[in-house]
């Protein structure tokens, strides 16, 4: 979703035809390292809750809020009960969280790129074979 349109398209049609597991957990791991971006392991709570409104606020109400805070705090550390979380849910918050991170942060093509590489690296280590974004 952090990519072109065209490349969007292209990777959702791959998607469709190979499945999801592999795109899931890149995903996964790509919040991992933009929530590390966002924020500094001692971020405070009120820091996240503006994060996550900001992020409520431009993208409407399919972003789940409550467990986006929770899901930030944590891939920051700390002990927060996730486990009554849907995939659903887990996957809006996290791909908003992305989302807010590549409009807040202006990102550029070059760190949209850095962020999906690290992903990718991190998900191979667990034994997924994603495709490279180099390949894409």
């Amino acid at each position: 979703m952090l990519r072109w349109h065209d490349e969007r398209e292209r990777l959702h049609a791959e998607v469709k035809r190979t499945g999801s597991v592999d795109s899931n957990a890149v995903t996964r791991a790509a919040f991992q390292v933009a929530v590390h971006r966002l924020f500094s392991p001692d971020a405070d709570l009120q820091e996240i809750t503006k994060f996550v409104t900001d992020v409520h606020q431009a993208f409407g109400d399919d972003v789940p809020v409550l467990e986006t805070e929770a899901l930030i705090r944590q891939a920051l550390g700390e002990d927060v009960p996730t486990s009554d979380i849907d995939p659903w849910s887990e996957m809006k918050g996290k791909t908003a969280t992305l989302l807010g991170a590549a409009d807040f942060l202006s990102w550029t093509q070059q760190d949209v790129d850095e962020v999906l590489a690290e992903a990718e690296t991190i998900v191979k280590k667990n034994g997924f074979n994603p495709t490279i974004a180099s390949e894409a």
